[in-house]
């Protein structure tokens, strides 16, 4: 289109202009008036969850299974998990005043039966390995999904080496709690109560391991790489006096993890002792 003038101001205009100008003005005034209609990840799609996860803790010291969940996006109302076999096997949705805030984070865990009361073979069977859908809706409408591989490669408890179990230590020295690599997996049809059936596997790739250290007011957490295999508490630390619980947890590339778990303490208490105050911690 041609410029002309207009002949009451002397102003130049574009008489092709005043379309595109009226459609921006209602878009943007759309856009400030109802600002969740407009949400999305830019190509209309879904978005996956700023972290989805699902994995096997196996206690190899107290022979009990189970499975924990973790989530996380922005302001969600509601969360769906289906399992490979498309079968809902978990949802939660915010109500009233929690729906229309919105949440973020979920964490949760199942109960854990001992392999006495349930097999390991026969827990896997009710968590088939695939992959799992975990879906959600935020409340600015964006739809949240996210696909997440759950296998049932369970690595093997980490032997441990030192302390032993119920050792008395001097509390003014370092304790040095060391344990044996794991290159082994768990049986995955284990069906025996208080033994624990370890085997190769091509498939198998540690992680990182992690120490947990709680006595009576304190706990430690260390998170390592697969190289290592020892990690040092200095003498700061420790107390004399005192039960310490620990365990040593090896995390396979899947998530899954094992636990051992073990216990020393340091002088002047006696051995019995020592066990009596690690059983009230």
């Amino acid at each position: 289109m041609k410029d002309r003038r207009n002949r009451n101001n002397g102003m130049m205009r574009r008489t092709g202009m005043l379309p595109v100008f009226l459609v921006a003005v209602v878009a943007l005034i759309l856009g400030a008036s109802f600002p969740n209609s407009w949400a999305d990840d830019g190509d209309g799609n879904e978005m996956p969850f700023k972290d989805a996860e699902i994995f096997i803790e196996f206690n190899s010291t107290d022979g009990d299974t189970g499975i924990q969940v973790f989530l996380d996006d922005d302001g969600w109302k509601k969360i769906t998990i289906e399992d490979p076999n498309d079968l809902k096997i978990f949802q939660v949705k915010g109500k009233g005043t929690v729906k229309k805030l919105g949440l973020t984070e979920l964490f949760f865990e199942s109960v854990e039966p001992e392999l006495g009361d349930l097999s390991l073979e026969d827990f896997l069977d009710l968590f088939p390995e695939g992959d799992y859908e975990f879906e959600g809706k935020r409340n600015d409408g964006i739809e949240l999904e996210s696909e997440v591989a759950f296998t049932h490669i369970i690595p093997c408890g980490p032997e441990l080496v030192s302390p032993e179990e119920g050792d008395v230590l001097d509390p003014n020295s370092d304790v040095v709690i060391t344990w044996e690599k794991v290159t082994q997996v768990v049986d995955p049809t284990l069906t025996y109560e208080d033994e624990v059936v370890c085997e190769d596997s091509d498939d198998l790739e540690i992680e990182s391991y992690q120490v947990i250290l709680e006595g009576e007011d304190s706990e430690l957490t260390v998170i390592l790489p697969a190289e290592d295999s020892s990690l040092k508490v200095p003498s700061e630390i420790i107390k004399a006096n005192t039960a310490y619980k620990f365990e040593v947890l090896a995390k396979e590339e899947s998530g899954n993890q094992t636990i051992t778990e073990s216990f020393f303490c340091t002088a002047p208490l006696t051995e019995t002792q020592c066990e009596d105050l690690v059983d009230a911690l």
